[in-house]
């Protein structure tokens, strides 16, 4: 379960569109000294987010095209259409909006899943004691709380896509036993045109954003650094103790700043033609895969691939 939701959040985006109107005033994030500790933090994080979306194309990706021969004497026109609301799901940004909400809810959940099972579980073992029973419910109420949320924001993520709507409103026996596998392939065939159209261009942009913060935020890091200083130490213990912690988060963050951008900048060097390159392939395996189901339209059955060929002709 954990795995999913962790998976909402490495695909989540950031979107956004200029306005008409009056326009919000805010101070840059930078100039803020709990955003500048963070600051390498996030760099690392987009970073590595776009890594793994690179990952779950290519892992996506390399299976299109045994789609059709996994399915049972389908209607090809049906199938067609949903690979083609699919592929349009995608790109909606409807769809690229319930992502990014469901990804903040994710987020949210796995940093303070803890707190709120701990609470959770307060509650329903105090009600259980007032009615005589004397029972630890923690894992059966953290577990109960994981799965519910991830079915929630799959069925969010459902209820986005036209390709599902479609298959969820099929009135043909014929098509029951093929239902569940057009769903997950439907599923993957948005996802994959999500990532590359979508989710990927948008990371390339919020690293580009990131890394040119960077001298702003090391002016506000010192800034902090020496505002703090430059009091005398409390005596209080907690207020000594709250000194001190920020003083050594500024102080790590000082020390991999510097190494978490220039990451950062060998990633984007190379991520503006590798976005590029994944979007022309994308396209043509999926172009590939329409042809398929359009030659299975007139002869009944699906071009067996060449990993399929292969397979017969060792056996």
């Amino acid at each position: 379960m954990r795995t999913v939701l962790r998976a909402l959040v490495l695909t989540s985006i950031l979107t956004g569109c200029a306005a008409s109107g009056p326009q919000t005033s805010t101070t840059p994030s930078a100039e803020h000294a709990d955003y500048a500790v963070s600051y390498p933090g996030r760099v690392h994080a987009a970073s590595a987010r776009y890594e793994q979306e690179v990952t779950s194309v290519q892992q996506i990706k390399k299976d299109l095209k045994s789609y059709p021969e996994a399915l049972q004497e389908p209607d090809w026109k049906v199938v067609q259409e949903v690979y083609e609301l699919a592929n349009a799901d995608g790109q909606s940004q409807y769809y690229a909006t319930i992502r990014q909400e469901n990804a903040q809810i994710a987020e949210f959940f796995l940093t303070e899943q803890k707190a709120l099972a701990q609470r959770t579980t307060a509650s329903v073992n105090y009600q259980a004691k007032e009615k005589g029973c004397d029972v630890q419910l923690y894992g059966a109420v953290d577990h109960g709380l994981e799965k519910a949320l991830e079915e929630r924001l799959m069925e969010r993520e459902k209820r986005a896509s036209a390709a599902q709507r479609k298959l969820e409103q099929l009135d043909a026996p014929a098509q029951d036993k093929n239902r569940n596998t057009l769903e997950r392939q439907a599923e993957n065939i948005a996802r994959l045109s999500h990532l590359v159209f979508v989710a990927l261009p948008a990371r390339h942009q919020e690293l580009e954003q990131l890394v040119s913060t960077r001298s702003k935020v090391k002016r506000t890091l010192e800034r902090r650094r020496k505002a703090l200083e430059a009091v005398e130490k409390p005596k209080d213990k907690a207020a000594a103790a709250s000194r001190e912690e920020e003083l050594q988060a500024i102080a790590d963050a000082q020390a991999h700043l510097e190494d978490d951008v220039e990451a950062a900048e060998t990633l984007l060097s190379l991520s503006e033609q590798q976005i590029e390159g994944l979007k022309a392939s994308y396209e043509e395996e999926f172009n590939g895969l329409i042809e398929q189901v359009e030659k299975a339209q007139k002869s009944g059955t699906p071009e067996a691939t060449d990993s399929s060929a292969e397979e017969k002709s060792e056996s």
